[in-house]
This record gives structure tokens, C-alpha cells and sequence, in this order.
């Protein structure tokens, strides 16, 4: 997909105008031209089509969000909504902790630690875990057709699996007394994708495409049949089945 694969003359144009803001600050105005050219190509199935192909493009699934809403955050007067903030992905570096006051609760302090999910960040975090009430383990739902932004060979969701199978059985001492919530997120962006595309390229061994996908006849059905598919492949993992 390039220029020429656009016929009109002012898609062109805008074509060449965005990619000419490659490398540019990432503090750009939304000026109106700029903003014109972007909803002019948004507006094109091929780009769209383009986009849906995340998992090759490492295209951000949240900015299709943006996208829809050009008009809004490129006003002077945009104040971001709370949907906007969350849409905003920035991947946690290193170790992050924060306290929790809740005067409710008599003044009982909550600590929480959040750490990087990205393969060079996990050996900085796996002794954070001794001591603690509680681990929650988050997995983006929409990650099975993704790869891992340092390895495009390797499936996201795949991986996220691995590492909770190692943490919750190689490591498990440095958690023993801790509860373990897990917890999936991007449901949103899943809901999206598992209508038109099943699971069946991330787990080509153990998925019937048949049950879970084709024989499914609403939206709502193949949302929650595959939850609960990639649900029961994280708790398979454990080696402790009594582990709470």
C-alpha cells in the first residue's frame, strides 16, 4: 500500500502531508490542515483495512479512539476525558510504587507496585513480590493477534502466559502467603476483533475454531465463549490448582 494506490488527488496530498510530520516533535498542534488531512484519510476503507492489520503494523488498537474523535481533541478547548487518559498507552518502565491512604479505613495504608510488563524489565521486579497481600496479574485480551513490540516472532498473548506459568510456579516462594487476582483488560478492543477473526492463529493446537467461533451466532456469544477459553489457558498453568 502507497501513494499510488490512492486515486484522488487531495487523499494523495494528505497522504504526503502527514507522512512529511514523521520524526517531528511529538508536542504537534492539531492545526486544521493537519487535522483535515487525517480524517480525510481516515475516512478511506483501504486505510482502515491497513489499520486493522495491528498485529504486522504495531499500529496502537486505542488510536482508532482518536481517530473517531479528531474533531473533539483538536479543538483549542479539549480537556481530555477520563476515556482519552486511559486510551493513552504508555508502557510502564522499571518499578513504579505508590501509597494508598484510605482515611475510611482508619488510616490503613494500601502499597502498590507496578511494574514493567517488557521482557527487559522483569528481572527488576520478581523479588517485589515478597511480602505482599496480594499480585494481580493483567493481560490485555486483545494481544492474540499481536507480537511482542521486542520480538516480532513471538505471540503477546502467548508469552503472557509463559511468564504466568513461570511466575506462579518457578517463583511461587517469593509469594507463598500472597492472593492472586488475575485479570483481563481490553476487553473493549477484543470485543472488536474476536467478531470478525477467531483465536485460532494463537492457539492453532488446543482451539476448536468450530465451537468457539463459526457455530457461535451472536456477537455476545463470541465474546464471552473466548474469555473464558483464554481464561482457562492462564489457570491451566498452575501447578498448584489450590492456590486461591
Amino acid at each position: 500500500f502507497g501513494f499510488d494506490d490512492l486515486e484522488d488527488e487531495d487523499i494523495k496530498a494528505a497522504a504526503k502531508r502527514i507522512k512529511s510530520l514523521a520524526g517531528t516533535s511529538q508536542n504537534l498542534t492539531l492545526d486544521t490542515v493537519t487535522t483535515a488531512s487525517i480524517k480525510l484519510l481516515w475516512q478511506q476503507p483501504n486505510v482502515k483495512a491497513l489499520f486493522n492489520e495491528t498485529s504486522k503494523l504495531y499500529l496502537n488498537g486505542p488510536c482508532a479512539h482518536f481517530f473517531d474523535s479528531l474533531d473533539r481533541i483538536s479543538s483549542p478547548n479539549y480537556d481530555p476525558t477520563d476515556n482519552d487518559i486511559l486510551m493513552r498507552r504508555q508502557p510502564t518502565v522499571g518499578v513504579n510504587e505508590q501509597i494508598i491512604l484510605k482515611p475510611e479505613l482508619d488510616g490503613v495504608r494500601f502499597r502498590t507496585v507496578d511494574v514493567g510488563g517488557q521482557r527487559n524489565e522483569r528481572k527488576k521486579w520478581i523479588h517485589q513480590f515478597e511480602n505482599f497481600s496480594a499480585i494481580v496479574y493483567v493481560i490485555s485480551l486483545s494481544a492474540f493477534d499481536e507480537p511482542l513490540f521486542e520480538y516480532e516472532t513471538v505471540n503477546s498473548l502467548h508469552d503472557a502466559i509463559d511468564l504466568f506459568r513461570d511466575t506462579i510456579n518457578n517463583d511461587s516462594h517469593w509469594f507463598n502467603n500472597s492472593s492472586l487476582f488475575l485479570v483481563f483488560n481490553k476487553k473493549d478492543l477484543f470485543q472488536r476483533k474476536i467478531v470478525h477473526k477467531s483465536l485460532l492463529s494463537c492457539f492453532a493446537d488446543s482451539y476448536d475454531e468450530e465451537n468457539y467461533f463459526e457455530q457461535l451466532t451472536t456477537d455476545e456469544q463470541k465474546v464471552s465463549e473466548n474469555i473464558e477459553f483464554i481464561k482457562q489457558q492462564f489457570l491451566n498453568q498452575m501447578e498448584d490448582q489450590t492456590k486461591q
